[in-house]
């Protein structure tokens, strides 16, 4: 049983998402990359022209996590409508998906291309905290009777 709430996003194949089953979207990778593993999303073979149904498919969950409410139901529609196929609304979602990821894609482009200076921030984060945090864990030690314990910073 799954609350609601927690409940995971299936994988590209329908299995839970995991980087060890390979059926994840990688929300930070290239435009091309995220639309291929998108279009490779395990719809079934009904032909263009029937009626399809977003209700129960895989495609609903994608849709759910990245569409708006109207975005969703124009789908919806245009499947049931007949003559969209599974393509289509793969390419719709895509086209979503990408425009919810591109501005976070940018500047998590932009923080890789220096390494060094993306490490002496983390740096500087860790010394911070050690800064806060240190003291307090001393007082919470001292005040449940633990010895002092020696850290070292980072």
């Amino acid at each position: 049983l799954i609350y609601e709430n927690v409940m995971t996003v299936p994988g590209l194949d329908g299995r839970k998402m995991s980087k060890s089953y390979n059926n994840e979207i990688p929300l930070f990778c290239s435009e091309k990359e995220l639309r291929k593993r998108i279009m490779s999303i395990v719809t079934d073979s009904t032909p263009v022209e029937e009626p399809k149904y977003l209700k129960g498919s895989l495609l609903e969950a994608f849709f759910e996590a990245f569409a708006s409410k109207d975005e969703k139901k124009s789908v919806e529609e245009k499947l049931a409508a007949g003559n969209y196929g599974w393509g289509h609304a793969k390419q719709d979602l895509f086209e979503i998906a990408n425009t919810l990821v591109k501005e976070p894609r940018e500047k998590y482009n932009e923080l890789r291309k220096d390494e060094k200076q993306l490490l002496n921030i983390l740096d500087e984060g860790a010394q911070a905290a050690f800064a806060i945090g240190l003291p307090v864990l001393e007082r919470v030690r001292e005040a449940v009777g633990m010895r002092k314990f020696p850290f070292r910073r980072v």
